[in-house]
């Protein structure tokens, strides 16, 4: 019986320590150079790749756009607790602008693609990274690009 309780206590231990890397929450920032905005993003472990969903906001002069994207991320290890990643992805917008007929939806495809480096073995939960994730606009007010891309610098908490 005692073999059995150690054995059901390992297993939980195991469980729970696993959970604690499976999620990560943060902020990721950048743009394309002329447009910058930010993003609260969050990543979901699935098996050895994860999902990634974020919430952003970028604007300009005369316009602003709220968006969620969705990216499905391979993940693998260049040395150590250095890593890439890479997946395509989709996002559906909100494209607000002070220009005549130019506001509404817009819905993209693309991906992501970019490293990352883990801190959670050095006893710190957190990750950070630098992306691109190029986006190809499929729907889009008539005032607003078709392709649209960024490069961004993200920090993440661990859990």
């Amino acid at each position: 019986m005692k073999k059995v309780f150690l054995a059901l206590v390992a297993v939980v231990a195991i469980g729970t320590s696993t959970t604690f890397a499976q999620k990560a929450i943060g902020l990721r920032f950048g743009g394309n150079g002329t447009i910058l905005g930010g993003e609260v993003t969050y990543q979901q472990a699935m098996g050895s790749n994860r999902l990634e969903a974020d919430f952003g906001y970028r604007g300009g002069e005369n316009f602003s756009h709220l968006s969620v994207a969705g990216i499905y991320q391979w993940k693998g290890t260049i040395v150590g607790n250095f890593n890439w990643y890479a997946g395509p992805g989709a996002a559906v917008g909100l494209y607000m602008s002070d220009v005549a007929n130019a506001s509404g939806i817009s819905l993209a495809i693309g991906g992501q693609g970019g490293v990352e480096y883990d801190f959670s073995g050095h006893g710190v939960p957190l990750n950070i990274s630098i992306d691109a994730r190029p986006m190809f606009n499929l729907v889009r007010p008539s005032h607003y690009n078709g392709l649209d891309w960024g490069a961004c610098l993200s920090i993440r908490y661990l859990f």
